[in-house]
């Protein structure tokens, strides 16, 4: 099985035509990602939401959670 490189352009993936990992970065500029920080999940949330089309995409196997 062959997917479409991590990181690449949305516009290319969406076509429907080769399966791709999503890339979901949770990094803050500057910053490491901290889960037990406040808020955390709510931007995790929100930022999960934002990708919505792409999560609900069937070409789309799983999602790849970037921390740092």
């Amino acid at each position: 099985m062959n997917t479409i490189a991590n990181w690449s352009d949305k516009n290319i993936y969406l076509q429907d035509r080769t399966p791709y990992v999503l890339t979901v970065n949770t990094k803050r500029t500057g910053e490491i990602a901290d889960p037990y920080a406040t808020g955390f999940q709510e931007d995790l949330e929100i930022l999960l939401k934002s990708k919505d089309q792409e999560l609900k995409d069937p070409w789309c196997l799983v999602y790849s959670w970037i921390m740092n």
